[in-house]
């Protein structure tokens, strides 16, 4: 297994290192580096839609011919700037494509349907490179294999979207293009009727069986986009025809994964990014997809099978649409990770708590940003955030929002003037905006109370390591009086220095070798605690 393998390298590693040097701290203003954990793993399963068809490079395209074999990545057309590559995880530096191999595994393929999670999925190509013609068939291997080399636990997730060339939106979107609006209908519903005459229970089992491969990871099933406005090739009816369309088969979606999580017990979830893409969808004047491409008008040499009358890039998200995508997922995986608890008790009691949801509607008429606003406080306590705000005369309700993803989503509505919100995410800015009823009418934007806040309860490390020595820089952590730096040996930590200050410079290092280090802040009389995530790594220099 390959956590375990690595788990066993660290071990070797930290015995390695535990010889002592000599050792001396300097205070020092110094710049952010990385840092690094036992890796955490994000599995992309599915089709085009997580491969990130439709979007250049792809890995191996600059190789596609080998002496043995056609690039599997390339004939997979698994996009370098694939959504799930931009996603990120607390403990690892950087995006998962920064990490492809040990935090991030890609095995979504373009064209594969539900039966390639457990069988070969076999590819047609016909292509020139370098001036040689290679005609014939390969095959990669089903999805699920890729999992038989992993150890997932509750730190890891799978993403998969899987299900759109099974019930044929190649076929339906070739239908709006040459059809009458009524055939296009009839094309839908005959689609319709194969769905619920086996595609719908072979959707299941495929989630159940992922599920059982899948140890104790999340399961993260993301859905289809909007894909076409109105334009000169096709009625705005037929559109509103093929947007039904995508809301069927994403309500569906939505009903199995819900009846899978609640009734199965599964951690599966569900993102739907159809509001996302409203209004963005390809012929629109700000799209996210790409139009439709004919093989016939393009000379590209990366298509694989010229012979297809479509290019397979039509109709999937470009590069904004991979960033619209990716957003919408980081949104649920935050979740998932950071559960928000609101309590209308601001002394952090039990009374009236409910789960925060990061998806419902937006509160906010539009984005803008109100100015001024009434009096209101927030006192960041551990991961908790006591929101307090002036009371409004004759007011009979307050109701708190938090601004995500560029819209204002209700946490609560409370009859005090006081809030708590837990669940925050260290070194993360929240925005919080309060809005009165008078009489059953809320309060406008501009009358609302507003304000922003940063959750900096723990030191988050970084380090920099230069030629004999590391620099070692943390963030300020709110009404921390001291701070303590530790050095961890063969998984024990090992205090190096007191310091009022947030940064030190560890000198004494030998190149090659790993270092890890660790803060502790001395917050209201007590030290804060570390995790695994918490422990930054370089190699010396």
């Amino acid at each position: 297994m390959k956590k375990i393998r690595n788990r066993i390298l660290s071990f070797i590693t930290a015995a390695m290192l535990a010889i002592t040097s000599a050792v001396g701290i300097i205070p020092e203003f110094l710049f952010a580096a990385g840092a690094e954990t036992d890796p955490r793993i994000i599995v992309t399963l599915g089709d085009s839609y997580s491969s990130g068809e439709g979007i250049k490079p792809f890995y191996g395209q600059d190789e596609k011919v080998s002496d043995s074999a056609v690039n599997q990545d390339w004939l997979a057309h698994r996009s370098s700037k694939a959504w799930a590559g931009m996603l990120t995880l607390d403990g690892v530096n950087g995006t998962m494509a920064d990490h492809r191999g040990t935090n991030w595994y890609l095995a979504a393929a373009s064209s594969a349907e539900i039966k390639h999670l457990t069988q070969t999925q076999e590819i047609n190509y016909n292509f020139v490179w370098n001036d040689t013609a290679y005609t014939g068939t390969a095959s990669l291997p089903a999805q699920l294999d890729i999992l038989d080399g992993l150890t997932l636990t509750s730190n890891d997730y799978i993403t998969i979207s899987i299900g759109g060339n099974d019930i044929g939106f190649v076929e339906i979107l070739t239908a709006a293009f040459t059809n009458t609006a009524e055939n296009l209908q009839t094309a839908i519903d005959a689609k319709k009727s194969i769905f619920y005459s086996g595609i719908k229970n072979e959707l299941i089992s495929a989630y159940k069986r992922l599920a059982s491969a899948a140890g104790d990871a999340s399961i993260i099933v993301v859905g289809y986009p909007y894909l076409a406005a109105g334009t000169r090739l096709f009625s705005s009816y037929k559109a509103a025809i093929l947007k039904n369309a995508v809301d069927w088969f994403d309500d569906e979606l939505i009903s199995i994964v819900n009846y899978l999580h609640d009734n199965s017990g599964l951690k599966i979830y569900f993102v739907d990014v159809r509001s996302d893409f409203e209004g963005h969808e390809a012929y629109s004047s700000e799209p996210y997809i790409n139009e439709l491409s004919l093989n016939l008008f393009v000379t590209d040499p990366d298509e694989i099978d010229k012979r297809s009358y479509i290019r397979t890039s039509s109709f999937h998200p470009n590069e904004r649409g991979a960033a619209v995508y990716a957003a919408a997922v980081q949104a649920e995986i935050d979740k998932i990770e950071h559960s928000f608890t609101v309590n209308s008790d601001s002394s952090g009691g039990s009374a009236a708590a409910s789960q925060m949801s990061v998806s419902g509607g937006s509160a906010a008429e539009h984005d803008d940003r109100p100015d001024g606003g009434k009096n209101v406080t927030a006192r960041i306590n551990g991961n908790r955030a006591e929101l307090k705000w002036d009371a409004v005369p004759v007011a009979e309700s307050y109701t708190v929002y938090l601004r995500q993803n560029g819209k204002y989503d209700k946490l609560l509505t409370v009859s005090k003037t006081s809030l708590t919100v837990s669940g925050l995410k260290n070194g993360k800015s929240y925005d919080f905006l309060i809005r009165f009823s008078i009489d059953g009418h809320l309060s406008g934007i501009a009358d609302s109370y507003k304000i922003s806040v940063t959750a900096n309860y723990k030191p988050i490390v970084s380090l920099t390591a230069d030629e004999g020595s590391i620099a070692v820089r943390w963030n300020k952590v709110d009404n921390a009086e001291k701070y303590r730096l530790y050095k961890y040996v063969n998984g024990k930590q090992k205090l190096v220095t007191e310091t009022e200050k947030n940064a030190v410079r560890f000198i004494g290092t030998k190149a090659g070798r790993k270092y890890s280090f660790a803060v502790k802040a001395y917050v209201n009389g007590e030290w804060t605690k570390v995790s695994a995530s918490d422990i930054a790594t370089v190699t010396a220099k």
